[in-house]
């Protein structure tokens, strides 16, 4: 293997003159078909340091889908060093055959070894390894997503002489590696933007610990849900992103980190005049993964009857582990849907926030879509529109004459009835029941707050009272 590597080629993407910024892609995809991008950089030290101390195995850490796997593999058939991927999931082990991910690292050499997930969450104590040497002898071990001091300094070769005049370095983000790099070798006025795949603040302490620069910051508004979460509205980019630019993406990191930048860049995010540099990691191979395994979508409703993500919390019942805004978080496992709609029915019903929804015509979907992102069951500020679409498209109001009872027509509600505000600066509760001739008790039972707190763009729901004169 190859690694004296010239410096990746920064491709220009083509923006309309009004948004005044220039946008390139650092092309690491281009580095090699598998081993591209982040993998390359992340491997190129562990591997040399492996051969430096005579290790002939390589042992690591992945998922069914996992781009490190991959690289791993092949990395290691190139490089002459046998290669042994402890996979996350025992129930893959019969399904290889299924998932193009898997089948690429038999087929360049590695040894997989189904494990757990019980058993995967203690992958780096001390008595895990310890029985993995037991079991497979001597080994190198790279940690999961390849991120550890011989990484960072292989990313610390990303940028060169000819991304300094760039103002921004913005790269997707997972284990925190690929971006400490960045941080590293970047000039001091530039700043580093980093979109997280995951939802959840525990990226920082890994980026904390490698980074030798505070120029940095994270953008975690576009992680579509969590790691592998992904929805039409993202293919959709994914697709018109390749067939505009010529520039493929992977719907795991690089498409939602493209799809945040743009929305950055309409919104008015970055200065006019800016040079925006990001770094395409690749990871392509995991298109097709992500799309065999339905979307990232099913597991929970597949595999444990959980249709509405609902956590352990007080659960003493069977469980699942499943990534979601933390890696292999806890999720209630059921012997029936029913009880997971059960569930769901308790967890509105029982809490005060959504009291006022069931003042709502039990067909008003749209107002209950509204309603539910209003009581903080959603953060994404879409959600009302996404959920209304979904409804709509498949026609699932009709499933309300089961229920209800007739056959009904979707409901529309005057447009007066319930309003949206959005709250700007100046604005407090008492103010805007002011303008709408509602008490501010109203107000916050309908929107399920419960004191005068309010912030900026936040949306409230209001049903205005017409004014006597």
């Amino acid at each position: 293997m190859n690694f004296s590597l010239e410096n990746s080629d920064n491709q220009r993407v083509a923006l309309p003159s009004k948004y005044n910024v220039e946008l390139f892609i650092k092309r690491e995809d281009k580095i090699h078909p598998i081993i591209s991008g982040n993998k390359y950089r992340k491997l190129k030290y562990n591997l040399i340091e492996a051969k430096k101390q005579n290790f002939k195995t390589l042992l690591t850490f992945g998922g069914a889908f996992s781009n490190h796997i991959a690289a791993v593999a092949v990395a290691g058939n190139q490089y002459g060093i046998k290669t042994i991927g402890i996979i996350r999931g025992e129930e893959l082990a019969d399904k290889v055959n299924e998932n193009p991910t898997l089948q690429l690292a038999l087929s360049s050499g590695m040894q997989l070894k189904f494990a757990s997930r019980k058993d995967y969450r203690n992958k780096e104590s001390e008595q895990f390894i310890e029985r993995l040497k037991a079991e497979f002898g001597k080994f190198y071990l790279v940690p999961e997503g390849g991120t550890n001091d011989f990484a960072i300094k292989g990313c610390e070769e990303i940028l060169n002489n000819n991304d300094k005049d760039f103002d921004y370095i913005c790269c997707p983000v997972g284990t925190g590696g690929t971006i400490s790099g960045l941080i590293n070798c970047s000039q001091p006025r530039q700043q580093v933007l980093g979109f997280p795949a995951l939802k959840g603040d525990f990226i920082k302490d890994n980026i904390i610990k490698f980074a030798t620069k505070t120029n940095w910051k994270l953008i975690a508004d576009y992680h579509f849900g969590g790691y592998a979460k992904i929805n039409l509205e993202l293919i959709s980019f994914i697709n018109e992103f390749k067939e505009t630019q010529n520039i493929p993406l992977d719907p795991i990191y690089t498409g939602k980190m493209m799809y945040g930048i743009m929305d950055l860049i309409k919104k008015g995010f970055f200065p006019k005049g800016s040079k925006i540099l990001v770094i395409h990691t690749g990871g392509l191979q995991g298109i097709e993964g992500i799309l065999e395994s339905g979307s990232g979508k099913g597991r929970l409703s597949k595999e444990a009857n959980n249709h509405f993500g609902i956590k352990c919390h007080e659960w003493t019942g069977a469980r699942i582990y499943h990534d979601d805004d933390a890696l292999q978080e806890c999720f209630r496992k059921y012997v029936d849907a029913k009880y997971s709609f059960r569930d769901h029915s308790l967890f509105l019903t029982e809490r005060r926030r959504y009291s006022a929804l069931f003042d709502l015509r039990k067909d008003d979907y749209k107002r209950w879509a509204k309603g539910l992102k209003a009581a903080g069951y959603a953060t994404d500020r879409k959600y009302p529109d996404k959920l209304i679409s979904l409804i709509e498209r498949y026609k699932l109001y009709e499933y309300d004459k089961e229920v209800l009872g007739a056959s009904i027509t979707p409901y529309e509600k005057p447009e007066d009835a319930l309003v949206s505000h959005f709250v700007i600066k100046g604005d407090t509760l008492y103010s805007i029941s002011k303008k709408y001739n509602m008490t501010v008790e109203e107000i916050q039972k309908l929107n399920g707050l419960t004191d005068t707190t309010i912030s900026i763009g936040q949306e409230l729901i209001l049903k205005p009272t017409p004014k006597e004169y």
